[in-house]
């Protein structure tokens, strides 16, 4: 064989194509098992729909290459997210998509942002990505009227996640891309990296983190009140329990529960503790208060301890019983469902106090969801192959959205490519900053893209650069390379 049919051939066996979702779903086989892809289909997605809202394709939602969507899943890069009709009050509904055709905002006020971030959230576990086991109507009010991010990716683990959100780069060059922070491991996000919070509080922002941190916790310099937040309700690990708050693991462990700096336990589910602590920062804005930065990165629906892993409202659970027929995963859906009343609750909370129209909503997932394996969530990344912790697209590749009355073209799928880094610059540029004076990021400014369609400012995304457990991988438009 010549030395040029060599190289092709190596060549073709290295590169991988993530247009098709068959191969990016079926997992490989260990130990000299079989896999039964039918089989896996009919556990995860069972053919009874919910007894809820019905699901529609939405009109007049159309790609970024200005091509009608289609009800088509063939190519998982064009899978057609589906909706269901809304819980929402009516009129909020009315607002969400009148804001965005009128434009009836004042380009000179600042706006706020808040960025909800969902914690082990499977691809296929939300319905504008065309569920029918679990509805999310809230999420997908906002997602309809907004911008669907079809190309979204992050770190395929918590802590490298948060690291590239908050910093504008890629983890491999922060030092935080191999692990997550265990507890009292002496590490974190470097000091001398100046993050989100701290660039908007320049701009003028107040700015607030709710839930969960995970970005270092063994000095209080480490902690989110020194790392540019004005208040800080939550937790420093990885997880807590829903109820108890306590972070518990391998049997050791104790309360993790934060206001600011002092240790302070709340009562209550953690996901309405979270939301209750969202809904006292809108109500406290004023009309002469700085435009708000709120961060409310959710536990949900990340398992809780080894002893208890799926927690949920015993009523929501109930909801899903006649119809939900997999181990745990009926809980599981409850988690999910009372992650999506709190986003509706929080956008009533913004229509009430009348700062709708003034506020940009971002929502993404850390990571992939975890269908097998320690400290599984039993989530779905249909038609994905993989799941958190790895390379695949399951366990990178998120659900994610925008929307603001601010969107120059709304209602549409983006394709374009788009990494968790470049929300730093994106969002200092929507806050009135400039992305240039940032300095060199491995983020680039999509606001552009997110507004007005325009074509993507990222060539490739890196997923990773791993020397601890020799991985990496990157991918362009076209195709994707995984060592």
């Amino acid at each position: 064989m010549r030395l040029k049919d060599c190289i092709s051939i190596t060549v073709i066996v290295l590169i991988v194509m993530v247009v098709s979702p068959l191969a990016l779903f079926v997992p490989e086989a260990t130990g000299g098992e079989s896999y039964d892809l039918k089989q896996d289909v009919r556990i995860i997605l069972p053919p009874r729909r919910p007894s809820r809202p019905p699901v529609y394709t939405a009109d007049n939602i159309t790609s970024s290459e200005n091509q009608t969507v289609t009800d088509s899943v063939e190519n998982a890069d064009n899978a057609v997210p589906k909706f269901v009709v809304n819980w929402l009050d009516d009129k909020i509904l009315l607002k969400l998509r009148t804001y965005v055709r009128t434009k009836s905002v004042s380009s000179k006020k600042k706006k706020n942002i808040i960025f909800i971030l969902a914690d082990d959230l499977g691809w296929d576990d939300v319905s504008f990505h065309g569920s029918s086991q679990i509805p999310t109507p809230n999420l997908d009010s906002l997602a309809s009227s907004g911008v669907i991010l079809n190309k979204h990716y992050a770190q395929p683990m918590c802590t490298p996640s948060r690291a590239a959100l908050m910093t504008g780069l890629y983890p491999y060059h922060t030092g935080m891309q191999n692990y997550v922070i265990r507890t009292g491991e002496p590490w974190g996000l470097p000091l001398n990296l100046k993050l989100l919070p701290q660039h908007l509080k320049e701009l003028g922002y107040s700015t607030h983190a709710v839930g969960k941190w995970h970005l270092g916790m063994f000095k209080e310099a480490y902690l989110p009140l020194q790392r540019g937040f004005d208040t800080f309700l939550g937790y420093t690990n990885g997880f807590i329990d829903y109820y108890s708050h306590k972070h518990i693991s391998k049997g050791a462990g104790g309360v993790d529960f934060f206001d600011g700096n002092t240790p302070r336990n709340v009562d209550g589910y953690a996901t309405e503790v979270f939301t209750n602590r969202s809904l006292d920062i809108i109500s406290n804005q004023k009309e002469d208060s700085p435009p708000m930065f709120l961060y409310l990165a959710h536990l949900a629906p990340h398992r809780a301890t080894e002893a208890n892993p799926f927690q949920a409202p015993t009523a929501t659970v109930k909801e899903f019983e006649n119809y939900v027929h997999v181990h745990n995963r009926t809980t599981y859906a409850a988690m999910v469902a009372e992650l999506d009343r709190s986003v509706g609750r929080i956008v009533q909370a913004l229509h009430d106090k009348n700062l709708l129209k003034d506020t940009l909503i971002v929502f993404s997932s850390d990571n992939g969801g975890q269908n097998i394996g320690a400290l599984s969530n039993v989530a779905s990344n249909w038609p994905l192959r993989g799941e958190k912790r790895t390379l695949f697209e399951g366990g990178t590749r998120v659900a994610a959205f925008a929307w603001s009355a601010d969107l120059n073209k709304p209602r549409r799928v983006e394709q374009g490519l788009m990494h968790l880094v470049d929300w730093l610059p994106t969002l200092i540029r929507y806050a009135g900053g400039d992305p240039a004076s940032l300095g060199k990021l491995d983020g680039v400014d999509q606001w552009e893209m997110i507004s007005k369609g325009a074509p993507s400012n990222r060539r490739e995304v890196i997923y990773n650069i791993n020397y601890v457990d020799q991985s990496a991988a990157i991918r362009d438009n076209r195709f994707k390379l995984v060592i």
